[in-house]
This record gives C-alpha cells, sequence and structure tokens, in this order.
C-alpha cells in the first residue's frame, strides 16, 4: 500500500532516492569535495530530469541551483550560467513557491557569474529582473535573495563608474532591510555599508566615508557572527587606509590593528589555520600596518612587520597572498633606502625579481615592475649609472602599466643625461 501523499509505492521510492541523493551531494559540498558533489546533483538531475513528481521536481531544482553555485565557486563562469539557465527554463514559469525560490536564487547566481564575464550590462539586467520579480513580494522566502540582487546591482554600477546611482542602490538596501533581525540580511546591511563608505571615498567625500565605517562598527562591532565580523573587519581596514590620506596616522594605526584582532579571530573560530581566504586578508592587515607605522616615522618596527609578513606567507604557492609577499618587499626596500641602507635595498629589490620575476600574474608583475624602478633609484644613489639604465630597459619591455611607465621613462632620461655628462668628450677620445 502507497504511502500517504504518494500516489505510489514506486514514487515514495523515487522521491526518497531523490532526497538521498541531493543530501549527499549538499554533505559532499560541505566537506569541500566540490567535484564528488558535482557528479552527485548530475546524476541526480539526470536521473530525474522527465519526473513530473512536484517533490522530485523539487530536488531537481535545488540540485540544479546547488551545481550552479558549486560552479561558481571553482570559478567556472560558462558552465554556471549553463546550469542556472536551465533552471530558468524548467522552473521560470511555475507558481509554486518552492520552486520559484530556486529561481531567484538562480537568477542572482547567474548575474554573478555574467559579473565575473565582465558582462555587466547583461548582469544589472538579471538583477532587474530579480527586482521586478520578486522585489514588491512580502515574503521573507525571496528577501535574501532581493537583498542580494540589490547589493551585486551596486557593485555592477561601481564597476561601470556610476557611482552615484550605485550610491542610491545602497541607501535602498539599508531603507528595506536595515531593520531586519535576519542574520542573512544584516550580512546585506554590513556589506552595503562597507561598499557605501567605499564609494564615497571615491567621489571624494572622506568624512562621509568614516561616517559609513562607523556605523557599521557601532551596529556590528560586538557580533559573534563570523559573517558580520568580515564586514567588521573590512570596514576597519578601509577606515585606516582613509585616516592615512587624511594625515590621522596614529588612528589609522589602530584601525589597521583592530581589523588584525578581527582577522586572526576569524581564523580561530573556523579552525582553519591554513585557509587562503583568512591568511589573505591577515597579510593585507600587516601590510596595511606597515603603511601605518612609515607615516608614523616608525621604521624599525615597520622593517618587523614586513619581515613578519615574510616569515608567515613567504613560502606559500597561493598568488594572492604571494602578492602581500612581494608588496612587503617592495614595501621594505623602499624604508631601507630612508634609512640610507642602500645595499640591502638592493638586495631586497633583486629577491622580488629572483622570486617573481618570470610569474605571468598581472599583479606580482605590477610588484616587480615597482621593484624594477626602485632598484633603479637605488644604483642612481650608489653612483652605478650604467646598471641603473640597465634596470630601467628592463623595466621598459615589462609592458608596464602607464602611470609606472612614465615614471621609468623619466628615470631613464635622467640616467642617460648622467651618463652623456659623465663620459669623456669627443676631444679626449683615441
Amino acid at each position: 500500500m502507497a504511502s500517504v501523499g504518494y500516489s505510489t509505492e514506486d514514487e515514495r521510492e523515487q522521491v526518497t532516492a531523490a532526497r538521498t541523493l541531493s543530501e549527499r551531494g549538499v554533505v559532499l559540498s560541505e566537506q569541500n569535495r566540490d567535484e564528488d558533489a558535482l557528479a552527485v546533483f548530475d546524476e541526480l538531475v539526470n536521473r530525474f530530469r522527465e519526473s513530473e513528481v512536484p517533490a522530485i521536481l523539487e530536488e531537481v531544482a535545488a540540485a540544479l541551483v546547488c551545481k550552479a553555485t558549486t560552479l561558481g565557486t571553482l570559478d567556472r563562469p560558462e558552465e554556471t550560467l549553463v546550469a542556472c539557465d536551465e533552471v530558468l527554463h524548467r522552473f521560470g514559469a511555475s507558481d509554486a513557491l518552492v520552486l520559484l525560490k530556486q529561481v531567484a536564487t538562480a537568477l542572482v547566481c547567474k548575474g554573478i557569474a555574467l559579473g565575473a564575464l565582465d558582462r555587466l550590462e547583461e548582469e544589472l539586467a538579471v538583477y532587474e529582473e530579480v527586482l521586478r520579480r520578486f522585489g514588491a513580494s512580502d515574503d521573507p522566502a525571496f528577501f535574501e535573495q532581493v537583498a542580494m540582487a540589490l547589493g551585486n546591482k551596486g557593485a555592477a554600477l561601481g564597476a561601470l563608474d556610476r557611482p552615484e546611482e550605485e550610491l542610491a542602490v545602497y541607501e535602498e538596501i539599508l531603507r528595506r532591510f536595515g531593520a531586519s533581525d535576519d542574520p542573512a540580511l544584516l550580512e546585506q546591511v554590513a556589506t552595503a555599508l562597507v561598499n557605501k563608505g567605499n564609494t564615497l571615498g571615491t567621489l571624494n567625500q572622506p568624512e562621509e566615508e568614516l561616517a559609513a565605517y562607523e556605523e557599521v562598527l557601532r551596529r556590528f562591532g560586538a557580533s559573534s557572527d563570523p559573517a558580520l565580523l568580515a564586514q567588521v573587519a573590512m570596514a576597519l581596514s578601509d577606515k585606516g587606509a582613509t585616516l592615512v590620506t587624511l594625515d590621522r596616522p596614529e588612528e589609522a594605526l589602530a584601525a589597521h590593528e583592530e581589523a588584525l584582532a578581527v582577522y586572526e579571530q576569524l581564523q580561530r573560530w573556523s579552525g582553519a589555520s591554513d585557509a587562503p581566504h583568512f591568511l589573505v586578508h591577515i597579510a593585507m592587515a600587516l601590510v596595511d600596518k606597515g603603511a601605518a607605522l612609515n607615516a608614523l616615522d616608525r621604521l624599525e618596527e615597520e622593517l618587523a612587520i614586513y619581515d613578519e609578513i615574510e616569515r608567515r606567507f613567504g613560502a606559500s604557492d597561493v598568488p594572492i597572498l604571494l602578492e602581500q609577499v612581494a608588496m612587503a618587499l617592495v614595501n621594505k626596500a623602499l624604508t631601507l633606502s630612508t634609512f640610507d641602507r642602500l645595499e640591502e635595498a638592493l638586495a631586497t629589490c633583486d629577491e622580488v625579481l629572483r622570486r617573481f620575476g618570470a610569474s605571468d600574474d598581472p599583479a606580482l608583475l605590477e610588484q616587480v615592475s615597482m621593484a624594477l624602478v626602485n632598484k633603479t633609484l637605488t644604483l642612481i644613489a650608489l653612483d652605478r649609472p650604467e646598471e641603473a639604465l640597465a634596470a630601467c630597459e628592463d623595466a621598459q619591455e615589462m609592458g608596464l602599466e602607464p602611470r609606472v611607465a612614465q615614471r621609468v621613462e623619466e628615470v631613464a632620461k635622467y640616467v642617460r643625461q648622467i651618463l652623456k655628462t659623465s663620459s669623456p668628450t669627443s676631444a679626449n677620445r683615441r
């Protein structure tokens, strides 16, 4: 006899099988076994693709969304779009609430994938569709996706250099969800405040920018929610950077030290001491702390920070961590030059070139170009103009960012002038 709620015993077994696969895929995702999870989600979708049983359709839709989000975390945006579009094609016209929740999630996921492909206008159109279809709903089931669509819309507008519209979107998030007590919505509120501060900074409104960061700290600074504390740490880091530009280095140092403490607390809570996500933020906070110490002329302490970065992260193979290591070395060379420790500065520049000169990572190559410029200036100070010119020429072959390229050209002209004035006159040549 069939169980209550199912037409047949076979249908009940099919639903159980689908749910078992779904749960297995979710567990694999939680264990960061992404490829195994994808295989399970594909198995579920392929096995039950033709089913018309509502409970099974729910599992198929959820599996497709999980597949899309997993592909997104693996930085495979083209495949993400395919999975999202299948959700929208199959379930976009449904009137079942549980399926519409998956449609809203798929739309947001599709927007993120389009952004990763730098298809920003299409990305904006997708978020507008989320807002058109679900923005006026008073069903809490859609609130998180609407808030995410708004936040991502703001970021896309920022990437399109439309800061006034971007600010308006963040204000809408604060107006609509600022009084919520839902942790997922509060994360979007905190993120909107941080992004609002960043946008005000691009508009050269530093005091208003600081006020946005202070609101993050006031509202969420005492939170024990890791997602909210991550935004607190970000607000502290951005506050510190802004205070440096306002020539308030003592306050900047305090903000960077507090940010560092929050990131290290998050790392301890996670139990993942070697997780790149946390290590990158800790390394960046240390670099920022070094810059604040430099502004205070506490140069020995600054050098100690850069040595700590090298000690803690120098053996990493994570590109974004290595970028922080390279940046620390470049800054260390500059500070050593300030101390007139020119041979040490030169050796530090050479270390950047040795370790990262063959990289194809644009961020690392930018630090390599900075090291070449610094090496050139150090060689000039050491009265070694021929080597300085060779370093300039090496830098010019790198396809530098225009501002750096102009600086290198200016230095090269200066070195050539030195060499010209110091060379023997034609009358003295044999």
